[in-house]
């Protein structure tokens, strides 16, 4: 259950540092169907910035801007709601705060901490509003184009145990689906069109392993009116790479100066999530939407564009699922940062992020290993 004891502890230390903020507006991101939110709160003077998730982080990510200029503004969006897949879009004050409560309610369940610097700005929120209605869930979620869609987004809420926004928004009638009693991730889902109804084949993480769940479900008036178990399998993850794994399309540049490299690319996209590894940096760019749900083969990873490493070798490696991808940064590599592709390969199972955690800084001598 949520602390909120210790909420309230921690925004009374700041109860000394209030002023005047008047508010102006706020925005947030259409992509409450993906279980994630990029929610701005604009007050006269000031720009508060939140990454919200309502399967199990919660209140995951807090940014704030005192006199905050475009430029600043710019980059700061983007490298918090960028990387979405979604439009931008108005909503109240009251939608606002009740999504940041429902966050931290979510978050405090599995035990994750709210940002402390959100306490020196709480007092500019009211929470006033217990729950959304459809219609302001309507506001946050993109359309859903498709039958396949809007399964696939079933199946991922259901992952979550998002299960009041599901039945509020996906679902028709009150009936009751759960994979297990712990969020967890739609990794892959299959939609095939049988008769009348669609048989779905899911594959989820399952502690230690995973889960294989055939499901039946059935669509009517663009809702899901019906989804019953069939088959579930636990399957291990020898076998379930069988399954999730795709085709990886790897290319090799060498960089003259790692460091100056990043410094210029990472002001190019703010958006990209950077890791940083023993041997280098982990860049993930994501697709500027998210069409990948609309297939009638989903994958978790769809969302990715392209992924980064520059090794601390002075090496960039660049890998994609999609080979059309490919071709384009290699194009866009050659006119804007002048580098010339050494070596492009590729592998029927991923290998990019073995060598990330391999501790090599040198590609080729990964392979030869």
């Amino acid at each position: 259950m949520p602390n909120l004891i210790h909420l309230k502890d921690y925004s009374d230390q700041y109860k000394v540092r209030t002023k005047d903020y008047p508010f102006i507006k706020a925005e947030a991101s259409q992509s409450r169907l993906m279980g994630v939110i990029g929610l701005k709160l604009h007050f006269e003077g000031l720009i508060l910035y939140c990454h919200l998730d309502f399967e199990e982080y919660g209140f995951d990510r807090f940014e704030s801007i005192e006199k905050p200029n475009e430029v600043e503004d710019m980059m700061l969006t983007e490298n918090v709601m960028g990387g979405l897949g979604a439009d931008i879009v108005r909503i109240t004050f009251e939608e606002a705060t009740a999504l940041i409560y429902q966050a931290i309610d979510i978050g405090a369940v599995y035990g994750y901490e709210v940002p402390l610097e959100f306490f020196e700005y709480e007092y500019l929120l009211e929470d006033t509003m217990e729950t959304l209605s459809k219609e302001s869930y309507e506001k946050i979620c993109q359309p859903i184009e498709t039958h396949e869609s809007l399964i696939n987004y079933f199946l991922m809420r259901t992952a979550g145990l998002d299960h009041s926004f599901r039945k509020c928004m996906l679902q028709e009638g009150d009936f009751d689906f759960e994979f297990f009693d712990e969020p967890t991730a739609l990794l892959k889902n299959e939609v095939i069109d049988y008769l009348d109804h669609y048989i779905c084949r899911s594959i989820i993480d399952y502690y230690d392993a995973y889960k294989m769940i055939v499901t039946r479900i059935k669509v009517e008036n663009n809702k899901v009116t019906t989804c019953e178990l069939i088959e579930e399998l636990v399957m291990s993850p020898k076998e379930a790479s069988f399954q999730l794994n795709k085709n990886e399309y790897i290319m090799l540049f060498y960089l003259p100066s790692a460091r100056g490299f990043k410094l210029e690319f990472e002001a190019s996209d703010p958006s990209m999530m950077r890791n940083l590894y023993e041997s280098g940096t982990l860049y993930t760019a994501f697709n500027k939407d998210n069409h990948h749900v609309n297939d009638k083969c989903y994958y978790l990873n769809g969302d990715v564009y392209a992924s980064y490493f520059v090794t601390d070798g002075n090496q960039l490696v660049v890998s994609c699922f999609d080979h059309d991808n490919l071709i384009e940064i290699q194009n866009r590599f050659k006119d804007e940062y002048h580098l010339e592709m050494t070596a492009e390969l590729e592998a029927e199972n991923p290998i990019l992020y073995r060598f990330v955690s391999s501790g090599f800084k040198d590609f080729f001598d990964f392979l030869g290993e």
